[in-house]
């Protein structure tokens, strides 16, 4: 898996030179050989989020996360042996039940965040290694939620996610 990773954060970088430094943290865990497969180590893991794009590349696809209270792309963590990759694969389809097989989605983005300690869950402060793969759909699916996860759904302009996805808008915004 640490191979995979490397891999992947090369191939990002070759694309994206001026991101080294927002995504050295997970480098430097590979480098001291710690598991970032396993989410109980706290100085980072894998997380894989999914920025879903309608058929006129003008909206995204955004839930009400129901613990948060926030927007965010669907997405969660990455298992045991899965990729990232597979892992946003299997949130996306766990959380709004899109499960086209025909999408194709690319690597956009890696980001690197801080997550608040959660006292209720046993998790002290950690980190975040969030994998981002872009879905450009042929047509908005029906999207069912996971009621668990969220609270609501919405197609969002991309001037709507512009501050909680500073990189992903400029990326797309080209």
């Amino acid at each position: 898996m640490q191979e995979n990773i490397l891999n992947l954060l090369d191939s990002y970088l070759y694309k994206y030179p001026k991101e080294k430094s927002r995504i050295q943290r997970i480098y430097d865990c590979l480098e001291k050989n710690l598991d970032v497969s396993d989410r109980t180590n706290m100085a980072g893991h894998l997380t894989g989020s999914a920025i879903v794009l309608d058929e006129s590349n003008q909206e995204i696809l955004m839930l009400k996360h129901k613990a948060l209270n926030m927007w965010l792309a669907p997405g969660g963590h990455v298992d045991p042996d899965e990729t990232p990759e597979e892992a946003t694969i299997r949130e996306l389809a766990e959380e709004t039940s899109i499960r086209d097989e025909s999408v194709q989605c690319q690597l956009i983005d890696i980001d690197v965040h801080p997550i608040p300690a959660r006292p209720e869950k046993n998790e002290e402060n950690h980190f975040h290694f969030d994998f981002r793969y872009l879905f450009t759909l042929k047509k908005k699916p029906d999207v069912r939620l996971e009621k668990n996860e969220s609270l609501d759904y919405a197609w969002l302009k991309l001037d709507d996610v512009k501050d909680t996805y500073p990189e992903i808008y400029e990326k797309l915004s080209v």
